[in-house]
Formats: structure tokens, C-alpha cells, sequence
């Protein structure tokens, strides 16, 4: 018989271990909700930070609802849980029963103002013991917004944009980009809102990748500036805003362009209207089409087809570098959009 194989014969590359070849890491594209995301406000809506951690908090606290013997709902009964995104395990009241302070609120209300009003409020909290722990939990936010009292209405601060007392953009968004960068991952960031925000975050993000930033721009320690002046490290700036609009027409991305904040109101206001309008009357194609196009000169893709071949080809989105910020009109489009350019 011949000399043995030193092989693995259930390898086919003689290999016994089986290690798997090592893959590259696929690229991510983040996108990022400005409001309740990025930052706590909502310019759209004209919610205070205050007013959006009500919000949070109704969102967080389970109750059962209590019915008078039509089976009309009279009132909510907090079931002693820890403030919770999911519903508590307890013995005694199925998950199906239960409800968020939130939901009992919009179940009490069909107008949205009177919704928003209870919701902000706990004016419909009966129990003085479930109030007194959301506004425990309110307090501890407020606290933990807070600028430290060395920073707060300092030169450094409002140089980013931080004129006020209070945090505004979520520390847990640099943690994460930077924790990214640490691992070297090829990524790219979209920052999208329904309103105005846009403007209020490039400020403080910029300074950020600068180095500059009096709060977070240790995380970057090790790391270097994210502004293109350390090599192989891309610039990740915010220098690129734009607007989606879409209607029965399909969408219209007006590039390097934010529609003036009255329009984006109406806009917006036109979009919760209920029960939903049955003609549109933004004349928003009209406007970008005739004005900001024709008049104006801005560059504008008109359908899913340009869309995509922008997307595609858009530096700012698709390779690591830039991040691009975007308004959007319609909910549902973006992830849409996105999904037809990684079809493709």
C-alpha cells in the first residue's frame, strides 16, 4: 500500500478542524429617526423635551382597564410594574388584557388634542401611588438631561449648539458611532424627520466628528477627528439635506434642498388630518416641480427609478463617508426606497 495521506479524508482541503473562512462584514446603513431617536423634542408637533418624556413614560406603565356593566371603559388600574417597553409577566391577567397608560389614554379620547392632553398630563391617573412613580420617573429624566454645571451655557456648549440647560441629541447615538468606527465597520448614516429638525442636529454632529464637542468627544479617543484629516477615517459630517416628497404620482426627492418650515407644517398637518382626505391639496408636486425646479433651479429626481439611480449613486449615502440628512413626507417610503436600492 502506498504512504498514508496525512489528510483529513472528510475534509476536502485537509483541513479536520472545519474552520470557517472568515467573511466580510456586510456594510450597514443606519437610518436614524431624528424625533424621539435622535432627540427628544419635535419641532412638527411643537413638543417641548418635557412633553416627549410624558409621552415616554405613558408608553412604559401597564395597567388593566376597568368597564361599568355596558362594557364602556371608565378607567385604568396600574398593575405595580417596573417601568417596562414590554408588557409584565403576572399571573393573574393575561398579556392580551393589558394596556399602557398611553393606549387606555387614546382609548378614553378620539380627538388627538384631548389624547395628547391626558397622555402629557396623567390627569387620568386615579391612583395617587402609580402617579407619584411616573412622576419619579420624570424627575430622574430631567435630571439625567442635564448639562453638567460646567458646561452648561459655556462658550464650548453653545459653539455646538448647546445654548440651553439641557442635553439635546441622546448620548447613546455617538456610544454607537463610535463604538462602530472602534470595530472598523464599513457604514453609513441617514438622519430622517417629518419635521424640522435637521438643522438642530448638524450643528452639534459636526462638532462631534471635529473633536469638539465638550461632552462626547472623548468616545473618539483612540479614534481620531471623523472630518477626512485622519487617513482612512472618512469624513462623516452632515453637509447634504435633503427633501422626499411623494404623492398618487409617486415620489419627488428634491436634493440639497429643506422646504421652508411653514410648508412642511401644512404638509405634515395635511397627512394627520382624520378621517384621511380624499383629495390632496398640498399642490406640493406643483411647488417642487414649478418653483423649486423650474424657477429656483433645484436638481430633482422624479420616481422610484430616479430615486433609486440617485440613491445608487449618491456618495454621501452608499459608501462610508457623509452621512446625508432627509425630510421625509409619507411613512412607509423610505424603507421602501431603501429596499429597492439593495435589490438592485
Amino acid at each position: 500500500m502506498g504512504e498514508e495521506s496525512n489528510q483529513d479524508d472528510m475534509s476536502p482541503t485537509g483541513r479536520s478542524d472545519f474552520t470557517p473562512r472568515p467573511r466580510r462584514q456586510p456594510m450597514l446603513l443606519i437610518h436614524l429617526d431624528i424625533n424621539k431617536t435622535i432627540i427628544q423634542s419635535d419641532s412638527i408637533q411643537m413638543k417641548s423635551i418635557e412633553e416627549g418624556i410624558r409621552e415616554g413614560i405613558a408608553e412604559l406603565f401597564w395597567g388593566t382597564l376597568r368597564k361599568d356593566e355596558n362594557g364602556k371603559v371608565v378607567g385604568w388600574d396600574w398593575c405595580k410594574n417596573r417601568p417596562s417597553c414590554s408588557p409584565p409577566e403576572i399571573t393573574d391577567c393575561p398579556p392580551d388584557d393589558l394596556y399602557t397608560y398611553l393606549s387606555f389614554c387614546k382609548k378614553m379620547h378620539s380627538e388627538k388634542d384631548q389624547q395628547k392632553l391626558s397622555i402629557r398630563t396623567f390627569r387620568l391617573v386615579e391612583d395617587d401611588e402609580v402617579k407619584g412613580e411616573m412622576i419619579k420617573v420624570l424627575d430622574l429624566a430631567l435630571k439625567k438631561l442635564q448639562l453638567p454645571a460646567e458646561v452648561r451655557f459655556s462658550p464650548e456648549a453653545e459653539a455646538v449648539g448647546l445654548k440651553g440647560s439641557t442635553i439635546m441629541m441622546f448620548p447613546a447615538v455617538f456610544h454607537l458611532v463610535a463604538a462602530l468606527q472602534r470595530a472598523k465597520r464599513k457604514f453609513a448614516i441617514l438622519f430622517r424627520s417629518f419635521g424640522v429638525d435637521h438643522e438642530n442636529i448638524k450643528q452639534e454632529w459636526n462638532a462631534f466628528c471635529e473633536m469638539r464637542h465638550p461632552l462626547y468627544s472623548r468616545f473618539l479617543d483612540g479614534i481620531g477627528p471623523m472630518d477626512g484629516s485622519v487617513s482612512r477615517i472618512p469624513d462623516r459630517r452632515i453637509d447634504a439635506m435633503h427633501t422626499l416628497y411623494r404623492d398618487a404620482q409617486g415620489p419627488l426627492l428634491v436634493i440639497d434642498h429643506l422646504v421652508e418650515a411653514q410648508r412642511a407644517k401644512d404638509w405634515d398637518r395635511w397627512a394627520r388630518e382624520r378621517p384621511t382626505p380624499q383629495e390632496d391639496t398640498r399642490d406640493g408636486r406643483d411647488y417642487i416641480l414649478r418653483v423649486l425646479k423650474d424657477q429656483q433651479g433645484a436638481r430633482v429626481s422624479d420616481g422610484l427609478d430616479e430615486v433609486r439611480e440617485w440613491m445608487m449613486s449618491c456618495h454621501a449615502c452608499l459608501v462610508p463617508g457623509k452621512p446625508c440628512s432627509t425630510r421625509f413626507w409619507d411613512h412607509g417610503l423610505l424603507c421602501f426606497c431603501w429596499m429597492l436600492v439593495c435589490q438592485k
